[in-house]
C-alpha cells in the first residue's frame, strides 16, 4: 500500500465514511479500493476532490498515516498476503507485496507474525538468484528460532522444511538431514498430514537418495505418492516422479525409471517447467549410459545441453556435458570425448564438473598408455577437487590414481592410496542433479 492510499482510508474512517460513500460522485468503489491498496497512483485532480469530500488539504492526503495502529494493522493484512502468494508460488507478486510493508513496525509484530516475516524474506532471498544463499539461511534459522516460542507447530515445519530444503539444493546433506529428522519427529507427533507432510516426504525422499539409500527414499516418496493419490492434490508430483526414476536407476530397475522419468516428463510438459524438463533428458542420459546404451544416453545429453543453454543454467550445462564426454569415451570416441572436457575445463564456474572433465582426459590416456599423462590429469583432477573441499570428487580421484599405480605393478604406492580411501566413509560416486 503506498502512503497515499493509506492516508486516504485512514482519513476516511476518522469521518466513518465507508469507500462507497467516498467515491461517490467522484470515481468508482473498486477504484478508490485499488487506489488504498497502492495498486494505482490518483491524479492530482482526483487527490483534490478527494480532499473536498474529506474537509481537509491535499497536503493531508500526502502525509505519512499517523495512527500508528492502523498502521501496524495493515502490515499484518499485507504480511498475510505476502504469506498466501508465496505459498501459492507467487514471486513477483509476493516481492510487490514485501515491497508495500513498513519494515520500521517490525518491532510491534508477536513473534508468530516475525516468524512469518523472517520466512518469507528467506523465501525471497533464495528465489533471487543470488549464488550467495547465507541470507535466505540466516532468514530461514531467525524465523524457526521465533516460531519455536510459539504454538504454531505447522509454520515452525514449514520453516524447517524450507531450510533443509535449501540445504539438499546447496548439498549439505548432514545439515538438512538433521532438520528434516527434527520436522518429521514433530509431524509425527502432531499428526500433521496434508500438503506440508507430502513435502517433508519429498525432502526426506531427496535426502536418502543424496545418502546413496535408495530404498529408504523409495518409502518415503511412495507415501508422497500415495498421499497425492487419495487427496487429489498433486504437491511436487513431477519431482516425486524423478527422484523415484533417480532410485530405480541406482537399484537397477531399468524398467521402473523410465516409466516414472516418463511420468515426469508429462507432467512437466503440461506445467512448461523448461528446467525440471532438462533435469529429465539428464537423468535419462544417465540411464542409458548405465546400460550401455551409449548412442541413446548421448542422444538424451544433447538435448539436455541445449535446453539448459536455452534457459541459462551452467550448473545443468555442465553436468550434461560431462555425460556426452562419458558417454561418447565409453562408445569409443575418443576425439570427441576430448574435445568435450577441454570445453568444461575452460570454464570457470562449477568446479566439480571441471575435475570430472580431467578424470575423463585421465581415463582416455590411460587407455592410450600413455600413463603418465594420464596420472597428470588424475592429479589435476584431485589437486582441483581438494582446493575446493570436495570430498566425494577426492575419493573419485584418489582411487582412480591406485588404479593406475596397481596398472604399473607401483603396489605399495597403491596400498597406501586404497588405504586413505578406507579411512573415508562416503560413497564414491558421481553427484546426482536434480
Amino acid at each position: 500500500m503506498s502512503l497515499v492510499g493509506q492516508r486516504i482510508q485512514e482519513l476516511r474512517e476518522e469521518k466513518g465514511l465507508t469507500q462507497l460513500q467516498l467515491s461517490k460522485g467522484i470515481v468508482s468503489r473498486s477504484y478508490l479500493s485499488q487506489i488504498e491498496k497502492g495498486n494505482v497512483h490518483p491524479s492530482y485532480s482526483l487527490l483534490k476532490k478527494i480532499a473536498s469530500k474529506l474537509e481537509c488539504k491535499i497536503e493531508e492526503l500526502l502525509e505519512e498515516p499517523k495512527n500508528n495502529s492502523f498502521k501496524i494493522s495493515m502490515f499484518k493484512k499485507y504480511l498475510k498476503e505476502l504469506e498466501t502468494n508465496i505459498e501459492a508460488g507467487k514471486i513477483s507478486e509476493s516481492i510487490k507485496t514485501y515491497k508495500k510493508l513498513n519494515l520500521e513496525l517490525k518491532s510491534n509484530l508477536s513473534n508468530y507474525e516475525k516468524g512469518i516475516l523472517y520466512w518469507a524474506e528467506g523465501k525471497l532471498a533464495e528465489n533471487n538468484n543470488s549464488s550467495d544463499s547465507s541470507p535466505a539461511i540466516e532468514k530461514y534459522r531467525e524465523s524457526i528460532k521465533l516460531l519455536k516460542k510459539t504454538n504454531y507447530i505447522n509454520e515452525w515445519i514449514r520453516s524447517i522444511n524450507d531450510l533443509a530444503s535449501l540445504y539438499l539444493k546447496l548439498q549439505k546433506n548432514n545439515e538438512a538431514f538433521q532438520w528434516l529428522d527434527t520436522a518429521y519427529d514433530a509431524l509425527i507427533k502432531n499428526q500433521i498430514g496434508g500438503v506440508l507432510k507430502t513435502s517433508l516426504l519429498i525432502n526426506l525422499g531427496h535426502a536418502h537418495i543424496n545418502f546413496g539409500e535408495y530404498h529408504s527414499a523409495i518409502r518415503y516418496l511412495k507415501e508422497a505418492e500415495n498421499l497425492n493419490k487419495s487427496s487429489d492434490v498433486h504437491v511436487k508430483s513431477g519431482k516425486v516422479y524423478l527422484l523415484l526414476a533417480l532410485c530405480y536407476k541406482e537399484l537397477d530397475d531399468y524398467e521402473c525409471s523410465k516409466e516414472y522419468n516418463k511420468k515426469a516428463l508429462k507432467f512437466f510438459e503440461l506445467t512448461e517447467e523448461h528446467e525440471s524438463i532438462a533435469n529429465i533428458y539428464n537423468n535419462m542420459g544417465n540411464l542409458f549410459l548405465k546400460q550401455g546404451l551409449y548412442d541413446m544416453a548421448i542422444d538424451y545429453f544433447e538435448k539436455a545441453v541445449k535446453l539448459y543453454k536455452e534457459i541459462q543454467h551452467i550448473q545443468g550445462f555442465l553436468l550434461s556435458k560431462t555425460g556426452m564426454a562419458k558417454s561418447h569415451y565409453h562408445n569409443g570416441h575418443f576425439k570427441l570425448s576430448e574435445e568435450i572436457c577441454n570445453e568444461i575445463i575452460s570454464q570457470n564456474h562449477e568446479k566439480q564438473y571441471k575435475g570430472i572433465a580431467f578424470i575423463i582426459l585421465g581415463d582416455i590416456r590411460f587407455n592410450e598408455k600413455k600413463y603418465q599423462a594420464a596420472l597428470e590429469n588424475y592429479n589435476n583432477s584431485f589437486a582441483l577437487f581438494n582446493e575446493n573441499n570436495i570430498q566425494w570428487g577426492e575419493r573419485y580421484a584418489l582411487k582412480k590414481i591406485a588404479l593406475l599405480h596397481f596398472n604399473q605393478r607401483e603396489y605399495e604406492k597403491a596400498a597406501k592410496i586404497f588405504i586413505e580411501i578406507d579411512r573415508k566413509t562416503e560413497i564414491i560416486k558421481f553427484p546426482l542433479f536434480i
